[in-house]
């Protein structure tokens, strides 16, 4: 048994390359959903930091703090009240005190940005898709030109909620080479073979 162990250690020793490019894409990836978790929290403090000061203004103060509340009590709650931020905007619902169809991330007046994000929140949920935390608007680039500060940009960042949706999102944008890596990986060891019967058969 000890020279069968010893035997099966020496075949994965002699592919220590691929595992090599196994650890360091884990390792990248483990490093990216990483950083990306701390810049999610530093931004739903800056939110935070935020409504509060909106909530100082004359008449504001319940429909902010509803907001604030909804941010900190957990992702489900803040997509509750910002997908019924948005029927108040699209008049499908009456306003409350509390609902007014206001939020710090809508561009004002009417705009194509609420009609993007609407269309969007209807698709995410007849087809059960999980909404990035905290939701955010889709903006189109009439908004994005008149947003001269860059506040509506930032306030509209979008955060992934789970390791997948990140994973998944860089192999959309880099498609062609992870299907080469994944064939290089796949075929290297069938090559090597092939190399090695021909230096065999060339020799005899």
């Amino acid at each position: 048994m000890q020279h069968l162990w010893h035997f099966e250690l020496l075949k994965r020793n002699r592919r220590w390359p691929v595992w090599l490019v196994v650890g360091l894409v884990f390792l990248g990836l483990l490093g990216g959903f990483g950083a990306l978790r701390i810049k999610q929290s530093r931004f739903v403090d800056d939110s935070a930091v935020t409504l509060r000061r909106m909530a100082k203004f004359p008449g504001q103060k319940k429909n902010y703090d509803t907001e604030l509340a909804a941010l900190h009590k957990s992702p489900a709650a803040y997509h509750r009240w910002f997908y019924n931020t948005l029927q108040v905007r699209k008049q499908r619902v009456m306003p409350t005190p509390a609902m007014t169809g206001s939020s710090v991330k809508l561009p004002s007046g009417q705009s194509e940005s609420v009609d993007l994000t609407d269309q969007a929140y209807q698709y995410m949920k007849k087809n059960k898709i999980t909404p990035m935390w905290p939701d955010s608007m889709f903006l189109v680039n009439t908004d994005m030109a008149t947003d001269k500060s860059g506040n509506l940009r930032y306030l509209s960042q979008r955060f992934y909620q789970t390791a997948w949706y990140y994973v998944w999102g860089l192999i959309q944008q880099n498609i062609l080479y992870v299907l080469l890596t994944l064939g290089i990986l796949i075929t290297g060891r069938q090559w090597a073979k092939e190399l090695a019967n021909g230096a065999v058969h060339g020799s005899g």
